[in-house]
């Protein structure tokens, strides 16, 4: 007969790095199994103290409706995160979704490498059109690395990059795009990089987190032009699949002039309640 005690144990798996563990004795270390008797010492005491004593705590109006708004918002940020529907009976999760983690081809390394070297006081975000597909359907054959930085810095990283590759396009306009760059399989093209953009480090270059791609590819149909038909898949997927900052890519569509636009490709589960 199943008495449900199975049914309380939590499985966890997760990868970890191997490395040996000192195990020897550590001068000036503790006593675990004392150091625990006292804590659990104290722990009843303060068990006994607060139930011969017990507190209530009366909250005003005001503060019941401030506690209220606040944990209503951070229930919607945590179902926009994780999402509401459940994993089904038996199962639990503590997340459904992880986070990017972007593969770097070795032009782009080689362009982070370059700048980093010639231009040690430029920031530079440097991400690839490939990294959508994994959230798409068809899958572009080309791969452009896009190269973003302050206005003022474009033209020094074009001369540098154009002794790096022949195939190099500053701030192409849809023209440009369609008689140079849309056949090539494999481009470099310098664009300005916009305040408030979502970025993250991935070793040591500065590239785009998922909340930009998104807003870039609706912002940028000249030149993220193989993601314009899959729109809806790209958002379902991503919102599915990756954990997004909800709030810094809604400032960075805003900032983009694209909020209302961006708002509604999100799925209706994970949308933020304005």
């Amino acid at each position: 007969m199943e008495d449900g005690l199975f049914s309380r144990f939590l499985f966890y798996c997760y990868a970890v790095q191997p490395a040996w563990r000192d195990v020897s004795p550590a001068t000036g270390g503790i006593n675990l199994t004392e150091h625990f008797a006292s804590l659990s010492e104290r722990t009843l005491e303060v068990t006994r103290f607060t139930s011969e004593n017990p507190v209530q705590f009366y909250l005003t109006t005001d503060q019941w409706q401030r506690l209220n708004e606040h944990f209503t918002r951070l229930l919607q940020e945590t179902n926009a995160f994780f999402g509401t529907e459940s994993p089904g009976r038996g199962m639990y999760r503590l997340a459904t979704r992880e986070d990017f983690i972007p593969v770097f081809s070795n032009l782009s390394k080689r362009i982070a490498a370059l700048l980093a070297k010639e231009l040690p006081l430029v920031n530079v975000c440097i991400w690839e059109t490939r990294w959508p597909n994994a959230w798409m359907e068809l899958q572009p054959a080309y791969n452009w690395t896009l190269v973003e930085a302050e206005k003022d810095a474009l033209d020094a990283i074009f001369n540098h990059l154009t002794g790096l590759s022949k195939k190099v396009y500053l701030q192409p306009n849809r023209s440009i795009m369609d008689l140079y760059v849309l056949s090539l399989n494999e481009a470099v093209i310098v664009k300005p990089l916009v305040s408030e953009a979502p970025l993250m480090r991935e070793g040591k270059i500065t590239t785009a987190a998922p909340g930009k791609m998104l807003v870039d590819i609706v912002a940028e149909p000249d030149i993220l032009m193989a993601q314009q038909g899959e729109l809806q898949h790209i958002f379902e997927n991503v919102f599915s699949q990756i954990l997004i900052h909800q709030n810094r890519r809604l400032r960075y569509a805003r900032r983009r002039k694209r909020e209302e636009q961006v708002r509604m490709k999100i799925p209706e589960q994970h949308r933020l309640k304005t």
